[in-house]
């Protein structure tokens, strides 16, 4: 199969385990918001938050190098066990400790509650590595029945621990034990993974490449989680709660393209991975560059004229001041998107520190301009914060990808999409009838004149096959 071919099957399956825990989250919800006191509900949703920042920097990130260095060393059984054995052997004495210190900072709760919450960190930690174990070997499949189990597991046992016996914080914790418990079993049946564990490979030097490597991820994975929580928290110290609650609906429509842009993501790191040492990685990366931007720029065209109409459908109450932050956090999801798809290309070159760096800058960015601009401008310092951080973030890597490859970019066509995507998310806020029908359709002329190659590569598949079958 060709490396285009292999990315479209990879996306498709991954979006499946990324598509299905999303629904069921939105299917969850009611029933965690009506069953739990809000001291429980906070109880939990900090709990949420405290394990996306206390898993990467316990672990160092190095569930990362596992699916890194195993995509590289797909022929070579010998070092695919030394190092699934390695990450493993560091893993558990490093998990256990940090437990020990969890449980004694959580002094305040019961014993119950202290257990729980280890137990699903300690589930979490491991789920999170075994799924990347998976993607590392190249089985995908397994990666997103895996997803697809944990929100099954999770939704069944709400709905009896939660909604039916109402157990309150307890009984949800259960069900977040459960829902990692469950698909980690899974994941090491599938891949048989007792196969690749072998004390007697546990080597420094392979533990030091493979922490070199995955260290600069954390602070990273800091910096986005400061990029997605600093907003809300700096309109709520500044503006109060009611301006956290219209920004936070104003990121309801633009948060959809994360669903498409995060899946793609993953399943370019892996193909970006395989070409790295490929005669044509750089002709490879160059070509992808350019479909990608163009894919990316008709999807946000498309979506900024549907806005409009999305708003009426999906948003009810007193938000209208959100909608006129929608079209400034649509345009800067593009620019996130360029940024990721070049982080995959960090990835596959092994510059985990670029990313990392990169990432705090833009980090750093988003932060200090929205605490210089929240008093005079209010909510849009949020939004344009948020602009200007991915506007960095993607042009800064831009420059800066090419010490390690050189990616060829068509910049005049840059400069003329952005301009075009700058004029329909102008012509949002006019807001009449005949403005949202010239918007749209201009929106989708230039979706369909940015993609022409792909969508008439798409018509010649579909009418291969229907004559296949009519004869």
């Amino acid at each position: 199969m060709s490396r285009e071919g292999s990315l479209v099957k990879n996306t498709l399956v991954l979006s499946i385990g990324t598509v299905f825990p999303k629904l069921a989250s939105f299917v969850v919800l009611p029933i965690l918001t009506g069953c739990l006191t809000k001291s429980e509900y906070g109880t939990y949703d900090l709990i949420t938050v405290l394990c996306s920042l206390f898993l990467p920097a316990v672990t160092l990130q190095i569930q990362t190098a596992a699916f890194r260095f195993l995509i590289e060393k797909k022929d070579d059984s010998v070092s695919k066990k030394k190092i699934i054995s390695n990450i493993l052997l560091f893993l558990v004495p490093v998990s256990l400790v940090a437990l020990i210190i969890l449980v004694l900072l959580l002094y305040e709760y019961s014993f119950a509650t202290r257990s729980l919450i280890c137990m699903y960190f300690f589930f979490d930690l491991f789920f999170g590595v075994c799924g990347q174990i998976a993607r590392g070997l190249q089985n995908n499949k397994v990666y997103a029945e895996a997803s697809i189990v944990s929100s099954l597991s999770n939704l069944v046992f709400v709905v009896v621990f939660v909604y039916m016996l109402r157990w309150g914080l307890n009984g949800t914790l259960i069900c977040m034990c459960v829902s990692m418990l469950t698909p980690t079993v899974v994941m090491i049946i599938q891949l048989r993974m007792w196969q690749y564990i072998d004390v007697r490979l546990f080597d420094k030097k392979v533990l030091k490449e493979l922490l070199n490597y995955s260290w600069p991820m954390v602070p990273n994975s800091m910096s986005m989680w400061v990029m997605n929580a600093s907003d809300r928290l700096v309109i709520s110290a500044f503006l109060g709660i009611e301006a956290n609650a219209i920004y936070a609906v104003a990121k309801k429509i633009p948060n959809i393209v994360t669903i498409a842009q995060s899946t793609f993501t993953m399943a370019w790191q892996e193909s970006a991975s395989l070409a790295s040492e490929d005669k044509d990685s750089e002709e490879y990366y160059s070509k992808m560059y350019d479909t990608v931007f163009s894919m990316m720029a008709g999807i946000m065209a498309f979506i900024t004229a549907c806005m409009p109409l999305l708003f009426k459908i999906l948003i009810r109450g007193d938000y209208d001041e959100a909608y006129y932050q929608m079209p400034i956090l649509i345009m800067g999801m593009f620019f996130f998107s360029i940024a990721s798809y070049l982080g995959g290309v960090y990835v596959a070159k092994k510059e985990t520190k670029s990313v990392g760096f990169t990432t705090l800058i833009a980090a750093t960015i988003n932060l200090v301009t929205n605490l210089m601009m929240v008093k005079f401008i209010g909510v849009y310092a949020a939004s344009i914060s948020t602009l200007l951080s991915y506007i960095f973030l993607a042009f800064y890597r831009m420059y800066n990808i090419q010490k390690f490859t050189k990616i060829r970019y068509k910049m005049s066509k840059i400069i003329a999409v952005i301009a075009v995507l700058i004029a329909i998310s102008a012509c949002s806020y006019i807001r009449n009838i005949y403005m949202y029908a010239f918007e749209f359709a201009f929106a989708v002329i230039v979706m369909i004149l940015l993609n022409k190659s792909i969508i008439e590569a798409m018509w010649k598949v579909m009418i291969s096959k229907l004559r296949k079958k009519i004869s």
